[in-house]
This record gives C-alpha cells, structure tokens and sequence, in this order.
C-alpha cells in the first residue's frame, strides 16, 4: 500500500503493478488511497494469486481517492469499462468505481461453453450481468474451432435484457 495525502499522479510511472491474492483492500490486494486529485497513466499490471478465485461480483479498489475530485487520465489502452486480460483472467476497469471517483477492477463474465445453463454458460453470463452492478461486459472464450452455435431453450426470462 501506498498513502499519500496530497496530489498524485503515477504517469510518470511506466508500471502499476497490482497483486491480487484475496477480497480484502492492504492486505489481500495492492490499493494505492490518497486524499488529493488522481491522474493515472502508464502501463497496468495485474497479476492474481492461483488459489484464489474472484467472484465477477468482487470489486477491488486499486486507487482509493479519499477526496472529493474525480480521477484524471487512465492506464495505458484502458478507457472507462475496457477489458483486461491478466493470465487467464479478464478484468473490466472504472475509473468511477468504489464511490465514485476511485479506480476499481472487477471479473469480466465470461462465456466458456455452448450449454444451454450452468456455469459457463451464455444464460448463466446474462442472468449475472443483470442481477450484479458493474458486470456489463460478457466475453466469450469457448474452446476449440468455430463457429459455435449457442441454442437457448426455452426463451430467456423476461428480466433478462440485452444492454
């Protein structure tokens, strides 16, 4: 963890680099808090622990803006609600995350097979991306050559709504 109470700006760092090993902010993952205006930059380097395995609604905090001015600038090739692939994992970035003017990361959902349910699954990804804030981003990384034909049977619920 890094504290500062005055202004801050990481531009001029090449690297952010941030460890993730568990939900809790210090001590199970890097956070960066300060009190002053935030402008980020460089490159963003995410790596996670193998044991542990996030949930699409776990949040972490990377720069903890304590202040009341919003974050400035962003990583390197990463606008508001952009993917990020770290290893196997892919992670969406807000620049207005946390409480509104914090930089946080979050699981993409993913779409891993063509079923019609269950994990993995593009109803699975929908019926998350409606019931989980902030997970509106759904990738799909199903294995082997294409095309792939996804069948939904029945229809989706009602609640379930494309954005």
């Amino acid at each position: 963890i890094i504290t500062d109470i005055f202004n801050v700006t990481s531009s001029y760092l090449t690297r952010f680099p941030v460890a993730i090993t568990g939900n809790t902010p210090i001590t199970e993952y890097d956070q960066f808090v300060t009190a002053g205006s935030v402008n980020v930059g460089g490159d963003l380097v995410v790596s996670r622990l193998p044991t542990f395995n996030p949930l699409v609604s776990d949040e972490f905090v990377i720069v903890n803006n304590t202040g009341d001015q919003p974050v400035t600038g962003q990583f390197n090739g990463l606008q508001e609600g952009e993917v990020l692939k770290a290893g196997d994992d892919f992670y969406v970035i807000s620049y207005k995350g946390g409480d509104g003017n914090d930089v946080s990361l979050h699981r993409a959902l993913i779409v891993t097979n063509t079923l019609d349910s269950g994990p993995g699954s593009l109803r699975q990804s929908l019926l998350d991306a409606n019931a989980i804030p902030l997970s509106d981003v759904i990738l799909f990384d199903i294995p082997g050559p294409g095309p792939h034909v996804i069948s939904v049977m029945p229809a989706l619920p009602a609640s379930v709504k494309a954005r």
